[in-house]
Order: C-alpha cells, then sequence, then structure tokens
C-alpha cells in the first residue's frame, strides 16, 4: 500500500570522504538515506519543519536554479520524505535513486555557476556526493554500509526460485521439440534416427543441463533444486522430466525462451566449438562445470575391441584346415 510505513530491516553509516549519512534498508528492498543526514551533509540546517517533510533541502531543490537540472518527478518525491520506522521510532528519508538524481542536479547547477554566492557550498558538496555516487554506484554504497548485500543474492534467489519452480507437478508437456536434438545432433554428428531419438546418449542429458537449464534465471540453484525435488527409480533414472516441477506461467516461458536461443545457436553453427562461444557470449561463464563432459570432444559411442585368449594348438590346427585353399600353392 502507498501510505504504508514499512519497518528498516538494515541500517548503518555511509561514510564519503569526511561526510557520513544514515542509510536503511526497508522491508521491501527500498534504499533509503536519512534527511537529517543528507541535510548535514550538504551543510544544511534541517530548519523546523519536523515530520511534514517541507525541509530546507527540498525548498532549496525546488528553487528555480535548480529545476531545470532535475526531472518534475523526482522534484516532487523530494518535497515528500518517506516516512518509516527503525528501533521503534518513526524517521525520514529519501529514496536513495531519486536523490541521486537531485544531487546531480544541485551538482550540475553548481559547476555551471548557476547557484547564489552563499548556496555554493551546498553545490561543492552535492558535486563530491555526486561524484562518488557515480564512481562506485549509490545502491552497491548503501548496500555495503548496511550488510544487505550479504542478504541481497539469498533474497533475490528465492524470489526466484518460488516464481519459477511450484510446489507440484505439473502435467507432462513437450518442451524439448524434435527439432532442438536435430540441431544437436547435427553438431555432435549423431545420425538423427528414431532409435537415437527414443534412446538418447546418456551425454545428451550433460548437454541439456549445461546448455539450457544453467542458463535460466539463476539457473546453477534452478537445475539443483528441480534434481532435489524429482525421486529417482531403482535404475537411478529421473522419475519425472525436471521441466513437470516448472510454473507453467514464468517457469516454463523462461525455459522455452532458452530453448529458442540455444537451438538457434546450434543451427547457424558449424562446430561444437563455434556453438559454445556464442553461448559464453549470450550468456557469460557457464557456473557449472561436468569433469566428464567435454562438449569440444565427439562423444559418440565407440565399441572397445576385446582381447581374444590364444587358440589352442588343436584350435589353431583346425583354423588352419577350415582355411586351406588347394589352389593357393598352384601356379
Amino acid at each position: 500500500m502507498e501510505n504504508e510505513i514499512l519497518k528498516a530491516t538494515h541500517t548503518g553509516e555511509l561514510h564519503i570522504g569526511d561526510i557520513s549519512i544514515a542509510c536503511y534498508i526497508l522491508e521491501d528492498g527500498t534504499r533509503i538515506l536519512s534527511n537529517r543526514g543528507m541535510l548535514k551533509a550538504l551543510g544544511m540546517s534541517p530548519g523546523t519543519s519536523g515530520e511534514k517533510g517541507d525541509d530546507r533541502f527540498a525548498s532549496f531543490a525546488s528553487g528555480n536554479r535548480i529545476k531545470p537540472f532535475v526531472d518534475a518527478e523526482s522534484l516532487a518525491m523530494i518535497k515528500s520524505p518517506k516516512k518509516f520506522m527503525f528501533a521503534n521510532k518513526y524517521l525520514l528519508g529519501y529514496d536513495a535513486r531519486v536523490l541521486q538524481k537531485v544531487v546531480r542536479g544541485v551538482s550540475k547547477a553548481y559547476l555551471q555557476k548557476k547557484l547564489q554566492k552563499q548556496q555554493e557550498h551546498i553545490g561543492a558538496r552535492a558535486e563530491q556526493l555526486d561524484d562518488a555516487f557515480s564512481q562506485i554506484g549509490l545502491i552497491a554504497l548503501i548496500d555495503e554500509a548496511t550488510g544487505y548485500q550479504y542478504d541481497r543474492e539469498q533474497r533475490e534467489l528465492q524470489a526466484v526460485l518460488k516464481t519459477l519452480i511450484g510446489n507440484k507437478i505439473e502435467g507432462w508437456e513437450r518442451q524439448f521439440e524434435l527439432s532442438f536434438y536435430k540441431e544437436i545432433y547435427k553438431l555432435w554428428d549423431i545420425p538423427f534416427t528414431p532409435q537415437n531419438i527414443k534412446h538418447k546418449p546418456q551425454f545428451i542429458g550433460h548437454i541439456t543441463n549445461k546448455y539450457i537449464y544453467n542458463n535460466l534465471p539463476k539457473g546453477e540453484h534452478v537445475l539443483k533444486e528441480l534434481k532435489s525435488k524429482t525421486p529417482k527409480n531403482e535404475k537411478g533414472n529421473y522419475k519425472n522430466k525436471l521441466h513437470q516441477w516448472l510454473t507453467k506461467a514464468e517457469g516454463r516461458d523462461a525455459l522455452k525462451k532458452v530453448l529458442t536461443t540455444v537451438e538457434g545457436f546450434a543451427s547457424i553453427s558449424d562446430t561444437k566449438a563455434e556453438f559454445d562461444r556464442l553461448i559464453q557470449k549470450k550468456y557469460g561463464q557457464q557456473a557449472l562445470s561436468f569433469p566428464d563432459f567435454d562438449p569440444y570432444l565427439d562423444e559418440k559411442p565407440k565399441d572397445e575391441k576385446k582381447e581374444l585368449p590364444p587358440l589352442s594348438d588343436f584350435n589353431d590346427k583346425l583354423k588352419k584346415g577350415l582355411n586351406f585353399d588347394p589352389n593357393a600353392n598352384k601356379e
């Protein structure tokens, strides 16, 4: 809800040179900078407005000298600092992303000498802040200062898993079309026959994991979760298809997108190495590795020739007798 007062889950101090600003992470992930901290950082007094939010910074940023450098939406949000709760107290702060735009506007106004003489110290501080925000990234700075960076990845992962993977197995629907296998078989020089389609070589599963499931959002973790949810039979094979755990909407849609891309790359590649390079360029470094699987090697099953034991004296003579050609020595 728009007027809901959220709690801060993380807090810390953002240090930039001799500037220190209290920062917070709200329940919904919004990064907040304290309004009193910002005023102090810019060398401005808080004024007497209390919790109304009409503080000196909002009035200053809304002035005619700053307006040309900041969009109207950001200025409107700055006029009403966000109210939140921390340690059983109500506090006010600014959304960091919005605040960054305003600080940049003040910095530009200062550099273009649009500020009054008595405002120049504010502009100089804004330039210092804007430079730090731009070089490192304000969100990264806040996440580090509050320790949120350690929780963020896990929260994002749980959100992705919840979106892509359901709590029950969905009915089977074909996800991997024959055209996908046709292109993969072409690269690995496997005859595209009904027998090879029905009984796929075992390493095809490695290819599917490496190039399809691993390239879903948070693919390494999604694949691990899918495997953990899918039981195996007595022969060690999965009782259900992994994709049956994917949600009908987001999960299968994400799978289709990766399948389409990978099949397209396979169709325009002449070699396995070229195909792999295209995948790497699109999706980046693969998170999973398969020690027994090299995508550059031809993995067609090879017939192993067993060494036969030497023939006994009787069998050796019998073989010679059976192979005897009476006309062999005739001229």
